[in-house]
């Protein structure tokens, strides 16, 4: 409802409104309540509702609006842009150039050269940089990816100054719905989101959104689930202080290493795969599914540790994780007290 300010809510999407979409494939999507950003959403939609689409609407207006939204910083681009000065892609150069600890971002495609030079300038001034991308652009000859691993693709080839770039990640397991999230996280101060792949045509030629919102706390939603992903994916991030180096279901053992250059106390962890609860026994009573017991991992360090055989269910998660009775290839979680991720590892 655009004429009520308590009631005018915008909702925008990296998914495309279809069944696959929002059932299946991995998309993110805002909810956002307030009626100078619904407004001005619905300007863009009077344009396309009157035929005008792409570079027929007024591009004037695609220059980039400013919010404060409950006291947040909100952008707004719409594209095509005019020229490439006023668009998103300028901006997020200019954000990636204003970064000064760290740049993640998931995305379905990405064929810009200039982002990709500029992150490429970041990675090399020693920022953080990460990425998980959809599986079907990794080879892709137009993608910046090939950039960024140094295959030549004779597309506007300008191969990264350190390559292979080892922090990339892509979604290659059987089987997957599709990876076709939309964001960037910078400093996780900065959540970066919408409509909108970093591509050529999303610049210059589609009916595109994308928000900027400045907020540690909705950057740090998104780094959460980056985090996942790439950990899924193979990836080694702050959270992946316990790797499962080995899992012998034969001995009932279990090989914790620990990456971190500090102790960790695993007290109060739990074992989620899933099929289940994997039990640690003597550590983790089956009513309560976690270790209740000091268990101290040294610093670059492995322990080994007993196993109940049976994955244990537990109801709380069968909505999540299907459970079965016996040990199969799949993911393993370890979480802590607070339910946050710290490693997954596929077998």
């Amino acid at each position: 409802d655009h004429e009520s300010p308590d009631n005018s809510y915008l909702i925008t999407t990296s998914a495309n409104w279809n069944n696959k979409d929002l059932n299946l494939n991995a998309n993110n999507l805002v909810l956002i309540q307030d009626q100078g950003l619904v407004k001005a959403y619905l300007g863009e939609f009077e344009q396309l509702w009157s035929g005008k689409f792409n570079r027929n609407k007024d591009l004037t207006k695609n220059r980039g609006d400013l919010f404060e939204i409950d006291g947040r910083i909100v952008e707004l681009w719409f594209s095509p842009a005019e020229d490439p000065f006023s668009s998103f892609q300028m901006r997020l150069i200019n954000l990636f150039r204003e970064a000064e600890e760290s740049i993640y971002f998931a995305t379905f495609n990405f064929t810009l050269p200039a982002l990709s030079r500029e992150l490429d300038s970041k990675f090399q001034e020693g920022i953080d940089l990460k990425g998980v991308v959809n599986d079907g652009v990794w080879d892709l000859n137009v993608s910046v990816l090939l950039d960024m691993r140094g295959i030549e693709h004779g597309k506007l080839f300008t191969a990264w100054e350190k390559i292979p770039f080892e922090n990339i990640r892509h979604d290659a397991i059987e089987g997957e719905p599709a990876f076709h999230y939309k964001y960037f996280i910078i400093d996780e101060n900065i959540a970066v989101t919408g409509a909108t792949n970093p591509t050529t045509s999303a610049v210059y030629t589609n009916d595109e959104d994308l928000l900027i919102i400045h907020d540690p706390l909705i950057a740090n939603e998104f780094k959460q689930n980056f985090l996942y992903h790439y950990a899924k994916y193979g990836g080694i991030t702050e959270k992946s202080i316990i790797k499962i180096e080995d899992f012998d279901d034969g001995n009932d053992l279990i090989t914790l290493k620990n990456l971190s250059n500090e102790d960790i106390n695993i007290q109060d962890w739990r074992f989620i795969s899933s099929k289940g609860v994997l039990n640690l026994k003597d550590y983790a009573p089956k009513k309560e599914y976690l270790i209740e017991e000091e268990i101290i991992i040294p610093a670059k360090s492995e322990l080994e540790l007993m196993v109940a055989r049976n994955f244990v269910p537990n109801n709380n998660i069968n909505d999540k994780f299907p459970v079965t009775n016996h040990y199969d290839d799949g993911e393993i979680y370890l979480l802590d007290n607070f339910d946050l991720l710290h490693h997954m590892i596929w077998y």
